[in-house]
């Protein structure tokens, strides 16, 4: 059986105290919300950090809102959150459909939006739709918050824009044009279905 590497596990109390601590070790800490993914990396010895910052229970990182301007999703935010949050939601479908795409209920339970975005993986499905929706990232560092958009936010497989001391703290979706509508569809090996189809903002009204 393949154990887990030595490390050092950490858990910051608040938000400060996770950034106090990149700033000090950058190269030598690896982030964990959900560990759907870094786990496994360990397992496989992919990486091998000298310390693990837990960070899953960061309150201001956690939940979703509404707002004038569109949606709010923390870094923190379970997929299974996003998933059953938006079911009843005409505006962001097919976010709600690609986060429920994502392997299991129990992985979904665990797995966050900012691990499944800064994973990077080609095959991540919550990007997609996030991309297409015009969806902002929020990042903090040593020099305060920066936004960018997320299709900017991926440099290639496995890569992403964040500095070794920077850490994706939420999501910024703004509301869909008027009459508009999304869907998620996925091409996959296994049976995948599409839950719904609705329209975003207002419904189209079609002439007979």
């Amino acid at each position: 059986m393949q154990l887990l590497p030595h490390f050092e596990y950490v858990v910051p109390d608040s938000l400060s105290e996770a950034m106090a601590f990149l700033r000090e070790h950058p190269q030598d800490c690896l982030v964990m919300a959900g560990g759907t993914d870094v786990l496994v990396g360990m397992k496989e010895q992919k990486v091998n950090p000298r310390f693990v910052m837990d960070i899953k229970e960061l309150i201001d990182l956690k939940g979703m809102r509404e707002t004038k301007e569109g949606l709010e999703l923390g870094a923190l935010t379970t997929l299974y959150e996003i998933e059953t949050g938006l079911a009843a939601n005409n505006k962001w479908p097919a976010l709600a459909e690609a986060a429920g795409m994502v392997g299991s209920y129990q992985v979904r339970t665990r797995a966050t939006l900012g691990g499944n975005i800064c994973n990077a993986s080609p095959s991540a499905d919550t990007p997609i739709p996030l991309i297409a929706l015009q969806a902002l990232a929020k990042i903090m560092g040593p020099k305060g918050l920066r936004t960018i958009p997320l299709e900017d936010f991926f440099k290639g497989p496995g890569e992403n824009a964040l500095d070794a001391d920077e850490l994706l703290i939420s999501v910024s979706v703004p509301n869909p044009s008027r009459k508009s509508g999304c869907v998620y569809l996925k091409h996959s090996p296994r049976k995948v279905y599409v839950r719904r189809l609705a329209f975003a903002w207002e419904p189209l009204r079609l002439s007979r």
